[in-house]
This record gives structure tokens, sequence and C-alpha cells, in this order.
């Protein structure tokens, strides 16, 4: 009887100290993140996701005349905050380091956020291999 009494109170104990953990770890990340924008004390965070080892979502910071220049995905993981970078410019133009960069961010960004389609590292390899086999013009 003592069992069954005893048992819903340490299911509620590991689930309070498994919440307390990602807590925690979202505050880690949004201060990794802050610390990276050119106004740490204006970031507004939307769309926070977290799992037992990484967190992502959306950030939006000020910049020098004090706007919002509008959201960008962040990802934190490994005690590493990566913001998306900010290109402009087309694929085409983009150097395999620069497009494997953010093909890595990308898969590193879905695999946060879940979901039944997971990407994989290896396609952004195969990718680089590809293009690093296209004859130069």
């Amino acid at each position: 009887m003592r069992f069954v009494l005893l048992f819903p109170v340490l299911m509620l104990a590991a689930c309070n100290g498994a919440a307390q953990k990602q807590k925690k770890l979202v505050a880690e990340a949004q201060a990794a993140v802050s610390a990276q924008l050119l106004d740490p004390t204006s970031p507004l965070f939307t769309q926070v996701t977290a799992n037992a080892t990484s967190v992502c979502g959306l950030v939006n910071g000020k910049n020098r005349l004090g706007a919002y220049v509008g959201a960008k995905r962040f990802v934190y993981s490994g005690g590493q905050a990566t913001i998306e970078p900010n290109d402009q410019t087309s694929p085409n133009d983009r150097s395999s380091m620069q497009a494997t960069g953010m093909c890595l961010f990308n898969v590193d960004f879905q695999l946060c956020k879940g979901g039944a389609d997971q990407p994989s590292i290896n396609s952004c390899y195969d990718w680089l291999d590809k293009d690093k086999a296209k004859p130069s013009s």
C-alpha cells in the first residue's frame, strides 16, 4: 500500500526535476544568444523548443538605431549558441563552405525542433562532395 502512495510522489518529483533542467537549459541558451546580439538587453524570444540537449527557436534583436531587425532562427547545443547568418546572396553565389555551414545549421535546427522527417548531417556532406565534383567554369 505504501508503494502505491509513494509512486505518484516519486513520478511528480522526477517530472519536476526534468522540467527544472529544461528551464535551466533554456535560460543558458537565451543568455548565450543574447550575448551575440548588438544590444544584448533587447532580445525577444519566440517559438522556443527545448529537448534534453539543445534549445532552438526565434530571436529578434535591435540594430544600432534601436529598431528590431526581424526574427532569426537560433540553435543552442553543447554550450554554444548559433544564430542564423544574415545571408543575402543567392545559392549560386555562395561558397561551398558557406552553403555547407548553412546546411549544417538547418540540420541542427530541424533536429532540435523534432518531427517525422529528420534531416541527416550526411546530406550536407553529400551535397558538398557533389559540388566539388562539378567542373569549374
